[in-house]
């Protein structure tokens, strides 16, 4: 009886590691997937390039259908938490004016010794903007980090997932093996 009961608890800890060895195993396929096609989608510069040029062009479109001026940053700031996936920051020469986002400022371009490019015209993510009190720049950074960090917490569920059912599937003769070995010993 000792020996079929160690053998049971044997089995239920292989079971319990050939499950944890498969929810690590779709965890790491999951994860490498996703991010694949979340790159394919937020990092593909073409994408990037074109999500930029329609942002930069719906934005001049608001401005000029409110007649915005460079101060009105709660019209502007209206706009920027349309798409929360783009970062813009505004620059009047050389000097921000605006950020969308309070935790990360856009630069704007730089060459390779660390000087502000003063044509941005070549530079890219760097639009032009006409306000009704002048000309300003449109230095964006297009972002979606917070789909990343969402693919990674719906894959570990997942893999959890995966665990609890397969663990379940491999245990559950075993364990009413144990509950029948129970009532039979009890005095």
């Amino acid at each position: 009886m000792k020996k079929l009961r160690s053998r049971l608890w044997i089995k239920l800890i292989l079971s319990a590691v050939f499950a944890a060895a498969c929810a690590a195993f779709v965890y790491v396929w999951a994860l490498e997937l996703s991010y694949r096609l979340l790159d394919q989608i937020y990092i593909n510069p073409a994408v990037i390039l074109k999500r930029e040029e329609q942002y930069i062009k719906d934005f001049q479109s608001y401005v000029t259908e409110q007649k915005l001026s460079m101060n009105d940053r709660k019209k502007i700031k209206e706009f920027t938490k349309t798409d929360w996936t783009i970062v813009m920051a505004l620059y009047q020469e050389n000097d921000i004016i605006f950020s969308s986002d309070s935790r990360f400022i856009v630069p704007l371009p730089a060459d390779e010794y660390g000087e502000t490019i003063k044509d941005t015209s070549e530079a890219s993510g760097v639009f032009n903007v006409t306000f009704t009190d002048g000309a300003v720049q449109a230095a964006l950074v297009y972002t979606g980090y917070e789909n990343y960090q969402s693919a990674g917490v719906i894959v570990t569920l997942l893999s959890g997932l995966c665990f609890a059912v397969i663990l379940y599937l491999l245990i559950r003769k075993k364990v009413n093996i144990l509950n029948c070995w129970g009532k039979n010993w009890r005095f």
